[in-house]
């Protein structure tokens, strides 16, 4: 992504430029920078590479990115999260949710453990610096799985879960 003199975002960025890319996700990331045009938030410097800092304003608390394959979910914990002031982002699979890392900086992610392409856990261990993650499963995860993630992850739910707990999950595990 480029910006211009002011820090607004150019048309150009590597998602827009990728063939390869769900239309979906391109969108996502255009809507995001879409949304932050105008607000308070501080333009990113001038860099290339420097990924945007997503749709923050004063009355946001934190930008949540969820990631879960199942639709009716995935809408459920975005919405859950947007009506407690957090702004959200959602996509279907680790691949799409890797893709908008590389173009909008996450306070926090929201991931399935199981899904096609690329699961939760295995886009924890392929970024080298992941946001702080809650992961919400119907499985549980093994002692030694939580134990390697270490830090990565700040809280675990089980599926079905009460809405109250991910949404303490995400507060918990917003920066400070």
């Amino acid at each position: 992504m480029t910006y211009d003199g002011a820090g607004a975002p150019v048309a150009a960025g590597s998602l827009g430029e990728d063939d390869r890319t769900d239309p979906a996700v391109r969108s996502l990331v255009d809507a995001a920078i879409a949304a932050d045009a105008g607000t308070d938030c501080p333009a990113p410097a001038e860099a290339a590479g420097t990924r945007h800092p997503g749709p923050l304003r004063s009355d946001v608390r934190a930008f949540v990115l969820v990631v879960d394959d199942e639709a009716d979910v995935r809408d459920s914990m975005a919405g859950i999260l947007r009506a407690s002031g957090f702004a959200v982002a959602a996509v279907a699979d680790g691949r799409d949710a890797a893709r908008v890392l590389e173009e909008l900086v996450v306070d926090v992610m929201v991931l399935d453990v199981r899904m096609p392409r690329l699961g939760g856990l295995e886009l924890l261990e392929m970024l080298e610096e992941p946001p702080v993650a809650v992961i919400v499963s119907a499985d549980p995860v093994d002692p030694p799985v939580r134990e390697r993630l270490g830090t990565k992850v700040r809280a675990y739910l089980r599926k079905p879960y009460d809405p109250r707990d991910l949404v303490a999950a995400v507060e918990g595990s917003t920066p400070a």
